[in-house]
């Protein structure tokens, strides 16, 4: 009873796999060559040239299109334009296949003017690479259609941009700013009206010179807190110092009781947290009281 079973489903198994083995040495179907490209023209309006564009645009299988290096945007002048383009789909194929005729392209361009432009498969233009030129006193970067010129000396920063062949800047473009000149002190001498600083140059005869003296917090202080502690130990008692986290947001406080690093201050404080004076964003800028002035008051001068 067994070998009578077993037969038919042997008999079945022998005739699926002759199949999927006739299956698999069926020859794959042939794919005709490409025929000669044709020559397309592909009408492109252009109502802004103030921006690039980019369009998705369908060619046909008939124009047997497989090169995406040989299209090109030109103007309605038959100037080309500089050009981009990207495979997204193929005739039969993927995007990747040379051997197949291109169906749908994303085309940009950077046209000059507004108006009609024409894809075709022209041939793209060939573009310059960026250009350095140094002489004595300047700097010119140039490319296919853009020039710019860095002086090397003076209060300008661009004395020459020229976009296709033409001047785009009236006069020379620089920037200016008035910044208070700062110095570090490097090291104090044994003399009592010398100091030695970074950078000595910035400074001239006759000037009048602020001290700031500026340290951070070891701990955070949390708003309500009437101490402070600082990494420094020359904070004295009856300064008002300033305390920010590198924002706007400031907050005077008076130091009662200097201690080492640990500060006392007359009044709690009102609402600065300082959650990253561990990091050293918080700083302590100490002002001196006058003397013809109640105790307590604040001074917007540094010390002098």
């Amino acid at each position: 009873m067994l070998r009578r079973v077993m037969l038919p489903a042997s008999i079945t198994v022998v005739i699926a796999l002759g199949w999927l083995l006739i299956k698999d040495h069926r020859p794959s179907p042939v794919v005709p060559p490409l025929g000669a490209p044709q020559q397309v023209k592909i009408r492109i309006e252009v109502s802004s040239a103030t921006l690039p564009v980019s369009i998705g645009i369908p060619i046909s299988e008939q124009a047997s299109l497989a090169d995406e290096a040989s299209l090109t945007v030109v103007d309605s002048s038959g100037e080309p334009v500089p050009t981009c383009t990207r495979v997204l789909a193929r005739w039969k194929g993927t995007p990747g296949d040379t051997n197949r005729a291109i169906k749908w392209i994303l085309v940009d361009f950077a046209p000059r003017k507004n108006g009609l432009h024409f894809l075709t498969n022209g041939g793209r233009m060939q573009f310059e690479g960026v250009g350095l030129d140094q002489s004595d006193k300047s700097i010119i970067v140039s490319s296919s259609r853009l020039q710019i010129e860095l002086p090397l000396s003076g209060d300008k920063m661009i004395t020459r941009l020229r976009l296709d062949n033409n001047e785009a800047l009236r006069a020379p473009a620089g920037i200016s700013a008035k910044l208070p000149a700062m110095a570090v002190i490097a090291a104090r001498s044994g003399v009592a009206d010398t100091l030695t600083v970074t950078d000595a140059m910035l400074f001239k005869p006759g000037e009048t010179v602020g001290f700031e003296h500026r340290d951070s917090l070891k701990w955070e202080a949390a708003a309500g807190s009437s101490r402070i502690a600082t990494q420094g130990h020359s904070f004295l008692p009856q300064r008002i110092c300033r305390l920010d986290e590198g924002t706007p947001r400031q907050e005077d406080v008076e130091i009662r009781d200097a201690q080492a690093t640990d500060h006392q201050i007359n009044s709690p404080l009102r609402f600065l947290t300082l959650q990253e004076a561990r990091y050293g964003i918080c700083r302590l800028r100490p002002r001196r009281q006058s003397s013809e002035k109640p105790p307590g008051r604040r001074l917007s001068s540094l010390l002098r």
